[in-house]
């Protein structure tokens, strides 16, 4: 392949005076062929293609919250215990006199001891804590029904994309063969010409069939670069 893509850009230094234009030329080093081993392994390309996915990242931040959400329960949902305790002085008193019956109620009273329970559990504040419970759990299934959506839909668009990069390279292979047997085709016709076996017409036709088989090679080399950009910003390659 390495040296069918040289003689390609040979026959493109015939048709050119000097460097090929850019619009008709791929990027230097580019290897077509690498794409093949990185759509392979579709479960590496679908981890990172879900990492780069907005709709993904989103549906899978709101089900992270949802999750948080369902396992935050309300304060009501549990019986309501309280407990007082007091500790007071308690005295009959006899004084008077409004000072007076302040010594007297820190001398002569006895500190008294109380204590009360109170027990709730309304079925008001039941019925709104399971409420808020059953909304936090549909709000968990549709979370989760987004994530499992924007999966699939992120699987499909990925085996599209794995799909049409295999079906170019496959194109490419056999274009390669075609560009190598009308090459062959041309040198075999070029033999003919020195033994005076055919017109400079003839020839003329295999060399322009030759240039016509290396830029169908070179358009698809072309869709190939694009598919490689394309998989770069979407970071499927390292």
């Amino acid at each position: 392949v390495e040296r069918e893509l040289i003689n390609l850009n040979a026959t493109l230094q015939k048709t050119f005076t000097g460097n090929a234009p850019g619009e008709v030329s791929v990027s230097p080093g580019f290897d077509p062929f690498s794409l093949a081993k990185y759509t392979e392994d579709t479960q590496t390309l679908l981890e990172r293609y879900l990492a780069k996915s907005a709709s993904y990242q989103s549906a899978l931040l709101e089900l992270r919250s949802a999750t948080l959400d369902s396992g935050y329960h309300s304060l009501s949902d549990a019986p309501q215990l309280q407990l007082s305790l007091s500790y007071s002085p308690y005295y009959v008193g006899t004084e008077k006199q409004y000072f007076s019956s302040f010594s007297e109620l820190f001398t002569d009273g006895e500190m008294a001891l109380s204590f009360s329970i109170g027990f709730s559990a309304t079925d008001l504040f039941r019925r709104s804590s399971a409420l808020q419970q059953k909304s936090a759990e549909l709000a968990l299934l549709g979370s989760k029904a987004k994530v499992e959506q924007a999966l699939e839909q992120a699987s499909d668009e990925l085996e599209l994309l794995v799909k049409e990069v295999r079906s170019v390279l496959i194109d490419l292979l056999r274009q390669l063969e075609e560009y190598q047997l009308k090459r062959a085709i041309y040198e075999a016709e070029q033999i003919r010409f020195e033994a005076n076996l055919i017109d400079s017409s003839a020839l003329k036709q295999k060399e322009l069939d030759w240039y016509q088989a290396a830029f169908t090679v070179l358009s698809t080399l072309r869709e190939l670069e694009l598919r490689s950009m394309q998989m770069q910003l979407l970071g499927l390659l390292t």
